[in-house]
């Protein structure tokens, strides 16, 4: 049952994940939108001022030193996003803008244009990353589909398949719909458990620490710093743009946001990088011979990955790349060189050296998994279709409210689940494992 359980949370997991990358393919790859031609710095409690204009722009009517306070009457605490409107419009998109200047309060027509070609925006980066990620995804993919089973490959599964929104990028999907931009914010929020995750497998991988032995509740009190002090206000600001201005208009996260909370969250995010260090150096240390030369290539590929995310981290904690121009940009390009040796180097090390052992799923594995797990997703599906005949064929007849309808729905997919489980439990599951082994 466990096992069940751990798979069908995996496969929502990973479907999430990858749903999460597609949507940013598609703003990195293909989404252009258009130039507003000024800029703005505030916040919602003390307004936002114009900052400067391009003189070439579109957007010359401006001054500044105006207050921001609307675009087509929406405010920012209406939409916290309101401000990146050019992000989400085709050039040649009229928009007015109400602003402030002095004691008079003006409405101005503006509209954007295309990008001249020393303002568009560079997303090599942004398209490097997201080949970054993938790599991640996939090979967390790969090792969950053949370890569910295993803690340390599940472990490992989740860190990879988490990773890939820790660093988030700015999209505007509200275009998309309300759905995609809760889908996308779930990712994004659901990535912060990389850090605790990311401690907890070099805390049992390849072998576990002793320090587990004198205390084996560390691994659940791992979890407390990201509840207590990250989530609060990091995944608050990942929450989607109609319910971060309402969540932090809540006067306990008010207080935590006009207290400096957001530093005390980042200071945590550095400890659990540094403690998922220490955990790896130290299982390499104290392993057996034979588990240190298995170890040793994922030590080194991902030691030096995960150093050059410490130090991305630091110097946005304590404002580097404010006092030295430039290297934010050689702590990206660093990254980018440097991450996907994690993926590769466990992959390396579970196939040459077995760390998580799949030798036998590997010898006949691509088969088995194809056949074995694909026959679940066609049970899914003829579930699917099953439930959708039945619902329309009844519903088509008998009028009934939403809410009965959705009771209605879910018990039936529930019980035909259960059904279509059993049967696959009972006599197709045993048939391929025969055939296979």
């Amino acid at each position: 049952m466990a096992n069940k359980q751990r798979l069908v949370l995996g496969a929502l997991f990973f479907a999430l994940m990858f749903f999460y990358v597609g949507v940013h393919s598609y703003f990195a790859f293909v989404h252009v939108g258009s130039y507003d031609g000024w800029f703005g710095q505030g916040d919602l409690r003390n307004g936002v001022r114009i900052t400067g204009t391009d003189p070439k722009g579109p957007a010359t009517a401006l001054q500044i030193g105006d207050e921001f306070l609307a675009i087509n009457g929406i405010t920012p605490r209406q939409d916290y996003d309101i401000m990146g409107f050019a992000d989400r419009v085709p050039p040649g998109t009229g928009y007015q803008m109400t602003i402030r200047r002095g004691e008079q309060e003006l409405i101005l027509p503006l509209t954007t244009a295309e990008f001249p070609p020393d303002k568009r925006p560079r997303k090599f980066g942004e398209q490097a990353a997201l080949i970054v990620q993938l790599i991640f995804l996939l090979t967390g993919l790969a090792v969950f589909l053949l370890k569910p089973d295993s803690n340390q490959g599940w472990l490992l599964a989740l860190m990879l398949g988490t990773f890939i929104g820790l660093n988030t990028w700015k999209m505007p999907v509200v275009i998309m719909g309300r759905w995609v931009e809760i889908a996308v914010s779930a990712a994004k929020i659901l990535s912060l458990w990389f850090l605790p995750i990311f401690v907890r497998l070099f805390l049992n991988f390849p072998e576990r620490l002793p320090i587990l032995r004198r205390f084996p509740k560390l691994e659940s009190f791992l979890y407390w710093p990201l509840y207590l002090f990250i989530l609060p206000v990091v995944a608050g600001s990942r929450l989607p743009g109609f319910l971060r201005k309402r969540y932090f208009d809540l006067k306990p996260v008010a207080w935590l946001e006009g207290h400096s909370f957001f530093k005390v969250a980042m200071l945590f995010i550095l400890l659990y990088i540094v403690a998922g260090l220490i955990c790896l150096f130290a299982n390499y240390r104290t392993a057996s011979q034979d588990a240190r030369r298995r170890l040793r290539v994922v030590m080194f590929g991902s030691g030096a990955s995960f150093m050059a995310l410490l130090l991305a981290v630091l110097s946005e904690y304590i404002g580097l790349g404010g006092k030295f121009p430039g290297l934010n940009d050689w702590l990206e390009i660093m990254m980018l060189i440097a991450m996907p040796f994690v993926p590769l180097s466990f992959a390396y090390a579970i196939i040459r050296h077995k760390v998580i052992p799949v030798s036998l799923i590997i010898r006949r594995g691509v088969r088995y998994v194809l056949v074995s797990r694909g026959s679940v997703l066609l049970e899914g599906v003829a579930v699917t279709l099953t439930v959708t005949a039945l619902l329309t064929y009844v519903f088509s007849r008998v009028r009934s409210s939403g809410l009965v309808v959705g009771i209605v729905s879910a018990a039936v997919g529930i019980v035909t689940w259960k059904l279509a489980s059993r049967l696959h439990d009972k006599y197709l599951a045993p048939l391929i494992d025969r055939k296979f082994f």
